[in-house]
């Protein structure tokens, strides 16, 4: 079981990494006032599964506007 989900065969799990947050980034969203990170993943692989950390199509992270 994942997350509560009852009678799911899945257990993958997407882990994004902080550690590629740098600290300009950290210093823009910290300067702007409007601005948080974030990252865009696929959710899904090619399976049709939920995607997995070792599978992640970006560990890019940027400002943008909330």
């Amino acid at each position: 079981m994942s997350v509560g989900q009852h009678g799911t065969f899945w257990s993958r799990r997407a882990k994004i990494p902080l550690t590629t947050i740098t600290p300009d980034l950290i210093r823009k969203a910290r300067d702007g006032r409007d601005l948080i990170l974030e990252i865009e993943i696929e959710g899904t692989i090619k399976d049709g599964g939920p995607v997995c950390a070792s599978l992640l199509s970006s560990t890019e992270w940027r400002p943008v506007r909330r």
